[in-house]
């Protein structure tokens, strides 16, 4: 397969995503770009509120096994100021976090998909495609996921994709987990008082905070560094 062919369009499709980008659950003219691109190569479309999609090809339904792929469509609240000829013409918005690559090589895929099968009956997959919303925020998947984006049939696997300017090739292929959560919790450290001449009666919480903190740092360090 020659993929060279489509470098020139992938170029064009990272370029106008990221020169319109949208912050989360407000990707309304990405969605609609998108569903767009997607039904001219036949695919059908499930969309998910507010701007979410779920996209398949008819013709690969009978296949055994369901391949999942994951796509974010959202950007950062940040104003650009990179002054490329395609820069964001949105203020206080920009794709600062690669979703517009992401985006564009999808789409792509989609079309291989979608020629390759046409051209061989005995494609292997059935191939399911979901552009989340609002990633950025931690709201997207559970929409996606709410809406039955892995099931009827579940999924045999699932794909996601980053992209990270240190790698060598600008992506790291890895099995299993790869991706930051987004969370929060909360962490209460109580002390006790006492006077300064009977601190052996108290509970420093300050420095018992600092401890906490410093052991923190070093669980992330080992999880940065993998060792």
């Amino acid at each position: 397969m020659n993929i060279e062919k489509y470098t020139e369009e992938l170029i064009t499709l990272r370029h106008y995503f990221h020169q319109h980008p949208e912050l989360a659950l407000q990707e309304v003219e990405t969605s609609a770009y998108i569903r767009k691109y997607l039904e001219k190569l036949g695919y059908e479309i499930v969309p998910i509120e507010p701007t979410g999609l779920i996209a398949e090809l008819p013709s690969l339904r009978n296949r055994e096994k369901l391949v999942v792929l994951r796509a974010e469509m959202d950007a950062l609240p940040i104003q650009e100021q990179t002054n490329l000829p395609y820069a964001s013409v949105n203020q206080g918005c920009m794709h600062a976090c690669g979703h517009d690559m992401i985006l564009a090589a999808a789409l792509i895929l989609a079309k291989i998909v979608a020629e390759e099968q046409r051209m061989q009956a005995n494609f292997p997959v059935r191939l399911r495609f979901l552009f989340e919303p609002a990633e950025e925020i931690g709201e997207g998947a559970k929409r996606m996921l709410q809406a039955g984006a892995l099931e009827n049939p579940k999924a045999d696997a699932f794909l996601m994709f980053h992209y990270a300017a240190d790698m060598t090739f600008g992506m790291a292929v890895h099995q299993g987990q790869a991706s930051s959560m987004i969370n929060s919790m909360q962490i209460h450290v109580h002390g006790k008082s006492s006077h300064w001449c009977e601190a052996d009666k108290g509970i420093d919480a300050i420095y018992a905070a600092a401890q906490v903190i410093s052991a923190i740092h070093d669980l992330n360090e080992t999880l940065i560094r993998g060792v």
